[in-house]
């Protein structure tokens, strides 16, 4: 995972992984809705903006794609390279992060339900 210049390694960062998810997790969902932080309708969504702003990783952005699945509403609303750049990064590496859900799920799930 690059996080700043640093880049982690699966195994022990999978403990780093959930806890920076955890963080930003809590950040976006007080932030945005949830909806509208996928929302791809005026263009760049809040989840790429993140990404480009280096707030949110392309392992999250992997995270997120396996929870909500934005990936292939994007390719077809957003002509753009950049979104193009990050799609094909986010496709060639989705197998190869090798972490458990549940927890990620989970964590998202009380975040949004302790919102509302």
């Amino acid at each position: 995972m690059i996080v700043g210049e640093r880049h982690i390694l699966n195994g022990q960062s999978n403990g780093y992984l959930f806890e920076v998810f955890k963080s930003n997790a809590d950040r976006i969902v007080q932030e945005y809705d949830i909806e509208e932080f996928f929302s791809c309708k005026k263009g760049h969504s809040p989840i790429l903006k993140e990404h480009l702003s280096s707030n949110i990783s392309i392992e999250e952005m992997i995270i997120y794609e396996n929870i909500f699945s934005y990936v292939k509403e994007h390719d077809s609303k957003l002509i753009d390279p950049v979104w193009e750049s990050v799609s094909l990064k986010i496709k060639k590496y989705i197998p190869f992060l090798n972490i458990s859900m549940l927890q990620y799920k989970k964590h998202l799930i009380e975040q949004v339900q302790r919102k509302n």
